[in-house]
């Protein structure tokens, strides 16, 4: 939902122009970068200040999940395995397409999300087993 509007002040600020290309019977914008657009994202991408961000409402309702039963508790950790499971299929399937390699970096953050996603995965498998057997020998 982030992105029409950015896309919008972009073009507004002339970084970005687009242009109506309907598809059959969709609507259909293409962008592409100004020279203004372009020197803006090469200060950017050189730029020093990075933030890394994560908002996750998965990790979230773990670490409030003392408040549930433990059986309803180990639910919220198997959804986010599926979770991961399920991003991992979409990726994969990118991976899979036909076309040719992409672009250096382009193929570099796809392989970060296939293996934070793969981590991701096992680790909740790991503490689903952790978790369960600990319930068992208490």
């Amino acid at each position: 939902g982030q992105i029409y509007p950015e896309l919008k002040r972009l073009e507004e600020d002339g970084l970005v122009e687009g242009e109506d290309q309907p598809n059959g019977g969709r609507n259909r914008r293409v962008y592409r970068l100004t020279a203004a657009g372009r020197e803006a994202l090469r200060d950017w991408l050189l730029g020093s200040t990075v933030t890394i961000e994560l908002r996750d409402e998965s990790l979230l309702r773990l670490f409030f999940a003392d408040a549930l039963p433990h059986d309803e508790a180990l639910m919220l950790l198997e959804g986010r395995k599926r979770g991961h499971e399920e991003y991992l299929e979409v990726l994969r399937a990118i991976q899979a397409l036909p076309g040719g390699p992409d672009p250096t970096y382009v193929d570099l953050v796809l392989r970060w999300g296939i293996d934070f996603n793969e981590w991701g995965a096992r680790w909740c498998q790991e503490q689903l087993e952790r978790l369960r057997s600990e319930k068992t020998t208490a």
